[in-house]
Parts: structure tokens; C-alpha cells; sequence
């Protein structure tokens, strides 16, 4: 016979929550190492992650590139056309 469970998804996270083991800038106790994935969620979500990552990533991106970044300001010039 066939064994059929019911569909579970899950979006694990929370493992290096910000404020708890990382600042508001996504960066460790280890000075230059970043964290920019689910595992920065306070806890779990009931809804996919993948938009808040992106969300995170390119505020990081902005972060580490500095404010006048000229690769950044052409990125995001070619996203919007």
C-alpha cells in the first residue's frame, strides 16, 4: 500500500536571531561576517520567507556598498526599466 501524510511546510528560522546574536546591520561578533537568511527571523513564520530575505539582502547589499555606491545605483537603474 501507498502511505500518504498530509503536506507539512515549514520554514525553519530563528537560529541567529537579530538583536540576540547579531546587530541591526546583520553583522556578527566577528567582525566582517554577516548573516542575510531565514535564520535572522525572531521566529518561525507562517508564511514563506523568501521575500523578507530578498528584503534583507539588498538593504545588506546597500549597507556594505556604502551610500554612494555607483554599482548599486546602476543595478537598480536596470531592476526598475
Amino acid at each position: 500500500s501507498i502511505f500518504m501524510r498530509p503536506f507539512i511546510g515549514t520554514h525553519p528560522s530563528g537560529t541567529v536571531r537579530i538583536g540576540d546574536m547579531l546587530d541591526t546591520d546583520l553583522m556578527t561578533a566577528i567582525d566582517g561576517l554577516y548573516v542575510c537568511d531565514a535564520s535572522v527571523f525572531p521566529e518561525a513564520l507562517d508564511r514563506p520567507t523568501v521575500l523578507t530575505i530578498i528584503g534583507l539582502g539588498k538593504r545588506l547589499a546597500k549597507h556594505l556598498a556604502g551610500p554612494d555606491s555607483e554599482i548599486l545605483t546602476s543595478i537598480e537603474r536596470k531592476i526598475s526599466t
